[in-house]
C-alpha cells in the first residue's frame, strides 16, 4: 500500500506564520500541495475523512480544510456523505459529515490504486484509526495500516482474526500493534484476542500492543479483564516455555487524547538539540 511521507505533515507555528506572507503564486502552490496530499492520503486506503482530521493532516484551520474538501468534491474527486457518530461519555449520538475519495480521485492520486469501500457501520472506528494514523505520522512514526474495516473492490473481507487494526513503527525501532477499542468483548473473544497477541509477541512480529479508548470506564474495565486473561494464558502449556517477563509491560492502555499528546511531546523532545 502506498505510504504518506512524514515530511509532508507539519502544523508548526513557524509554518503558519509563513503562510501569512505568501505571494499569490505561493498560495496557489500551497493549495495544490494540500490537494495532492489529501488525495494521496485518502487513496492510500483511508478513503473517508472528516474536516477535523483533514485540518490536522494539512496543518491548517478547519475552515481552510473544508474549503479544500469542497473544492475536490466539486471536481468529482470526492463525495460527501453523512454517518452516525456513536455516543460516548461526554457526547450524545450525532451525525457527522464525511468526504470519501472517488475512483477519479484515486486515479488522479496514484494512477494505479483500485478503489476500496469502507463498511458504513464501521466508519466511526475507521475514522478513529485514521486519527491515530495522523498523530503517529506527525510524531515521526511509520504507519502500516492493516485495517480489517476495509473491503476490497472484489467484496472479500480481510480476515478479522488475523490482524490488529493497524501497526506502527516507532522511529524505526519498535513495531506496535495498534487497537482502537470502542466496546467490550465477551470472555471467549477476549481470550482469543489475548492468545493471538501473545503468539505474535513470541514470534516478534511486534514488540508491544497499544490499545486506544475514547471511553474512560471502558478503558479501565477492558484493561483489567485483558490483563487477567494474559496472566492466566501465560501459565498455559502453549506458552510454558516462554519467559513470562516477555509479556510484562508489553500491553498499554491509553485515553486517545493522552496518547496523542504523549507521542507529540516525545517527538518534540527528540527533535531538540543535545
Amino acid at each position: 500500500m502506498n505510504q504518506i511521507s512524514v515530511n509532508q505533515i507539519s502544523n508548526s507555528p513557524e509554518r503558519r506564520r509563513a503562510r501569512l506572507t505568501m505571494t499569490r503564486e505561493q498560495r496557489m502552490r500551497r493549495a495544490k500541495e494540500k490537494r495532492d496530499m489529501l488525495l494521496r492520503f485518502l487513496a492510500s486506503g483511508e478513503i473517508w475523512t472528516i474536516a477535523e482530521h483533514a485540518a490536522r493532516l494539512l496543518g491548517c484551520r478547519r475552515p481552510a480544510a473544508v474549503s479544500t474538501l469542497r473544492a475536490l468534491e466539486s471536481e468529482g474527486l470526492l463525495v460527501r456523505a453523512t454517518f452516525l457518530r456513536p455516543s460516548r461519555d461526554d457526547l450524545p449520538r450525532s451525525r457527522m459529515l464525511a468526504w470519501g475519495i472517488t475512483a477519479a480521485g484515486i486515479e488522479l492520486a496514484w494512477g494505479e490504486c483500485k478503489p476500496f469501500h469502507v463498511m458504513g457501520k464501521n466508519v466511526w472506528h475507521h475514522l478513529l484509526t485514521q486519527l491515530a494514523h495522523i498523530c503517529a505520522l506527525q510524531a515521526g512514526w511509520k504507519w502500516m495500516c492493516e485495517s480489517k474495516l476495509i473491503l476490497r473492490e472484489s467484496g472479500r473481507r480481510v480476515d478479522q482474526g488475523k490482524v490488529p487494526d493497524a501497526a506502527a513503527l516507532e522511529y524505526g525501532r519498535f513495531r506496535y500493534a495498534m487497537e482502537i477499542q470502542l466496546s467490550n468483548k465477551s470472555d471467549t473473544a477476549l481470550r482469543n484476542i489475548a492468545s493471538r497477541h501473545m503468539e505474535k509477541l513470541v514470534t516478534r512480529e511486534y514488540h508491544g500492543v497499544i490499545y486506544l479508548f475514547v471511553n474512560e470506564n471502558l478503558r479501565k474495565n477492558f484493561a483489567r479483564r485483558l490483563l487477567a486473561v494474559l496472566a492466566d494464558l501465560a501459565q498455559a502449556d502453549k506458552f510454558s516455555d516462554v519467559d513470562s517477563d516477555m509479556f510484562e509491560g508489553t500491553f498499554a492502555f491509553f485515553d486517545f487524547d493522552w496518547w496523542a499528546q504523549t507521542i507529540a511531546e516525545l517527538a518534540r523532545l527528540r527533535a531538540m538539540p543535545d
